[in-house]
């Protein structure tokens, strides 16, 4: 492997050379300097990585809310469930305790109703833009939470999880794009990072107040940050990239100034020359097509991987239990309270998310999914062997009764670090710049499903085998995962958009 990447360094090393050499009348640039270890780069170019505007600063955190609130949508259920098991009817508003099916109904039947959601809203965001789409988003959001606070039967509580859902698709699918179009090569990453640590600040959020507040309360709580971004949204702009591709090139000009504005006249003319070599059609004068994904090998290939990391991300647990954990710890009698379980995953989950955020351009994508993927099966076999003691009733269980808690506290830790938050954004890095929409569209509607199928069959397989089996299957998947990862996934910290296919194009270890 590392006989590969030094050959590989190699011919990029060359082809490079090649390049400086012709544009230079053969006239040797003294500025370039070559590293094995590191990606090329010239002294003009590391000058070029200025600040960050406070602008780009505020865009960002208001657009982020929408992720906040999306959070909250995901484990608005854990609370929500411990209330409908009641038979208090100032705590319970159905006036009966819920059913095992139209618990699996009320948690599963939303996503799979909500499947179009993601290539309604990427089409969306490519007609109207990436900004009005997201506020469009809020709106049906805001107004969905508002309809699930004052509902009082399961039926009516699904249609309104099943707008949420809708909405929360689009809010995964467009996001990411608008994120990526308006972030610089140097700074993409550590934004994209925290998508996912705002989408866990909202579980936070939702766990500590779902516990206080009777229900109705607790629901327009978590859609409170809402009336932030439905006002404060509008002062951010269209991206860049988007400008660009409708020929708007004053506006897109206006954009940048406005994100990067402590940058000279003439970089922000650079950063727009770049733009329009990212975009292929802006350099062929042809519209983008779809079959790029599946014709060419970079589209393929960065399709599949994109797949692959959130099939692992879905398959190794996380995702599928985060909405049942409270009943989950008080099913199965476990030494804490499930709500609490709840909020401390969602504090470590966060903490962890937050710190990926500094360290993932040091470390870069590819080390800590491995990590994260080796570091979430162990705890989660040792949750899956204690819940086999406890379904045959082993005596052994009483000298561990701490451990469920401690398993998965180390299981979020680690899942935090790299297989939450980095396979989201790594959709939209693989992908062709003016084919994210399509790629995200693909990747999120398989993905989805796939989640909500899980989460509807889960108390069923529980109830009927035994939990011990789903979490032995997401630590297989874990430990599947990081193979993938190590032998697949190339690296792609710093990259530009251009590179990222290159790589993808010319990559060795695997031929499609």
């Amino acid at each position: 492997m590392q006989i590969g990447r030094y050959l590989f360094g190699l011919d990029r090393i060359k082809n490079f050379k090649e390049m400086v050499d012709h544009n230079t009348n053969n006239e040797k640039d003294e500025n370039v300097k070559f590293d094995f270890n590191r990606d090329i780069i010239s002294d003009q170019d590391s000058s070029q990585k200025k600040p960050d505007t406070w602008y780009l600063y505020f865009v960002i955190a208001t657009g982020l809310i929408t992720w906040i609130v999306g959070g909250g949508r995901v484990v608005w259920s854990s609370s929500a469930l411990v209330k409908f098991n009641s038979t208090d009817p100032a705590i319970n508003p159905l006036g009966r305790p819920i059913t095992t099916g139209e618990t699996s109904l009320l948690v599963g039947l939303p996503g799979i109703i909500s499947l179009p959601s993601s290539f309604l809203f990427t089409q969306l965001s490519d007609l109207v833009g990436r900004k009005y789409c997201l506020q469009i988003i809020g709106i049906l959001s805001f107004f969905g939470y508002i309809g699930l606070a004052f509902s009082s039967s399961v039926p009516i509580i699904i249609t309104f999880l099943t707008i949420l859902s809708y909405v929360l698709g689009g809010i995964m699918c467009v996001f990411p794009i608008y994120l990526t179009e308006i972030c610089e090569d140097h700074n993409r990453a550590k934004y994209g990072c925290l998508l996912a640590a705002c989408f866990f600040l909202g579980q936070l959020y939702t766990n500590a107040i779902g516990p206080l507040f009777h229900i109705r309360y607790y629901t327009l709580l978590v859609a409170a940050p809402l009336l932030f971004f439905l006002i404060f949204f509008n002062f951010a702009p269209e991206t860049p990239v988007y400008l660009c591709t409708k020929g708007k090139k004053e506006e897109c000009m206006k954009a940048l100034k406005k994100l990067r504005g402590n940058k000279s006249g003439s970089e922000l003319e650079k950063d727009f020359t770049s733009i329009i070599q990212n975009v292929p059609s802006l350099k062929s004068g042809k519209k983008p097509n779809m079959s790029q994904l599946f014709f060419t090998k970079e589209g393929r290939f960065g399709l599949l991987l994109s797949s692959l990391a959130m099939l692992f991300q879905l398959m190794s647990g996380g995702s599928v239990l985060v909405p049942l954990m409270a009943p989950i710890f008080n099913q199965f009698k476990s030494v804490v309270n499930g709500e609490i379980v709840a909020v401390s995953i969602s504090t470590l989950k966060v903490i962890s998310l937050f710190t990926t955020v500094f360290i993932i351009e040091r470390i870069g994508r590819r080390p800590l999914l491995i990590i994260s993927s080796i570091g979430s099966g162990i705890p989660m076999a040792i949750l899956g062997t204690f819940l086999y003691f406890q379904y045959i009733g082993s005596s052994i269980i009483n000298e561990i009764e701490w451990l469920p808690f401690v398993a998965i506290l180390i299981y979020y830790v680690m899942f935090g670090i790299g297989l939450s938050p980095i396979p989201i954004p790594m959709i939209s890095v693989l992908s062709p710049i003016e084919l994210q929409s399509a790629s995200n569209t693909l990747v999120f509607t398989v993905t989805n499903f796939l989640l909500a199928v899980f989460q509807a069959v889960y108390p069923l397989i529980s109830e009927k085998f035994g939990p011990q089996w789903c979490m032995w299957i997401f630590a297989l998947s874990c430990f599947i995962g990081a193979v993938v990862f190590y032998w697949l996934l190339p690296e792609t910290k710093g990259k530009s958009y251009e590179e990222i296919q290159q790589i993808l194009r010319n990559h060795r270890y695997l031929k499609v």
